[in-house]
């Protein structure tokens, strides 16, 4: 088991190093000075600053490796396996799909695409996104936290500098929370008039899929506002089907691949542009 152990961290330090250099060698083989393509280029131009100013150099190559990775694992690994499990819950669930596409109709219309304007008219929407990041919670665990002091809560003791890891998906999939927390159901998260429950609502206080409190991960609206952009937008414009052959697997998150960031099984799926 730990020879295994062994050639599986080998194999994770080479992919972490290949992906560095393939981000950060690139974008400094050709940054232009001055001009930015991106946020790598950004920090290259703050370096460049640094350097211009002074001997102090805080922000070093080093730094931006650090900073690329954290966007590797804080971004994109979590962008792309949430959409691929978001997709897949939907080719299960079409009775969502046509909900939403016929509240972006109502909303929307046809004729131009849909806008971050539209949030506050969509509480269907708004309610299947928070679902989806219930149902899947495909970060099961929260960025490590370091206790400050000793703390005592609920009968523990957490002494001064331990490492507190939150278990998520516990929290999403508790029964006495949600009563029926392996079943997806988007209309949790609205009230008997079909509105979106209210932030201090207890549901919607529950859900901690990025975190809580001042400590809470700074790209939780860019990444809520980034879902509904897009799957309105691919709603919209094309319906979800499944495979004319073949089977999908599972929308069970249970089932997913396991790892820091959840991923399901390799699917296919068809996409049928709209006939408005």
């Amino acid at each position: 088991m730990s020879v295994e152990m062994g050639r599986r961290y080998r194999r994770t330090m080479k992919t972490k190093k290949e992906l560095l250099d393939k981000f950060f060698f690139l974008h400094k083989e050709t940054y232009v000075p001055g001009f930015e393509r991106g946020l790598i280029d950004a920090l290259f131009n703050l370096q460049s600053q640094e350097k211009s100013v002074g001997d102090t150099q805080w922000l070093t190559d080093s730094q931006i490796k650090a900073f690329i990775q954290d966007i590797i694992v804080a971004a994109l690994l979590t962008t792309r396996n949430g959409l691929l499990c978001i997709l897949l819950v939907l080719l299960h669930h079409h009775d969502s799909v046509d909900r939403m596409y016929q509240e972006i109709v109502e909303v929307v219309g046809l004729e131009r695409s849909p806008s971050l304007k539209d949030r506050p008219a969509m509480p269907y929407t708004e309610a299947l996104i928070l679902e989806v990041l219930r149902y899947v919670t495909h970060a099961p665990l929260g960025a490590p936290h370091g206790a400050m002091e000793d703390v005592e809560f609920e009968g523990y003791h957490i002494p001064k500098g331990s490492k507190l890891i939150t278990n998520i998906w516990t929290a999403h999939h508790d029964p006495a929370i949600w009563g029926d927390p392996w079943v997806f159901r988007p209309d949790r998260f609205l009230d008997d008039n079909g509105e979106l429950l209210p932030p201090e609502h207890t549901l919607r206080q529950s859900l901690v899929t990025f975190g809580t409190g001042k400590r809470v991960c700074v790209g939780e609206n860019m990444a809520k506002s980034r879902l509904f952009l897009y799957l309105t937008a691919l709603i919209q414009t094309f319906d979800l089907l499944l495979p004319k052959q073949g089977t999908v697997p599972s929308d069970d998150p249970r089932t997913f691949l396991p790892g820091a960031v959840l991923r399901p099984q390799d699917y296919m799926m068809r996409l049928t542009v709209r006939k408005n």
